[in-house]
């Protein structure tokens, strides 16, 4: 089976995430603007990944969720766990 993505609709929604976070909580991690296959073969394929392996943290919004504000503001946001993000993880 053979699916089509839209990769123009991906990024678009991964943008609008992004801004919707910087706008509501002033911080996030940077994101992969890409689809999540590209962020698997990036996190696998490059040269630091000879050196360690980054993983792929797949983050699912859902804008209705009654946890959401919590974990942003207090995980997603956070100068440290950015900083971690950053050095481990394809956001």
């Amino acid at each position: 089976m053979n699916v089509d993505f839209d990769t123009e609709s991906e990024v678009k929604e991964i943008e609008s995430l992004s801004k919707r976070l910087l706008l509501q909580y002033y911080a996030c991690p940077a994101f992969f603007f890409d689809q999540f296959t590209d962020a698997c073969q990036t996190a696998f394929t490059t040269k630091h990944s000879q050196e360690r392996r980054r993983l792929v943290l797949i983050y699912i919004y859902h804008a209705k969720n009654v946890f959401k504000n919590i974990f942003c503001r207090t995980i997603f946001s956070s100068e440290i766990s950015i900083k971690y993000f950053l050095e481990n993880y394809i956001v």
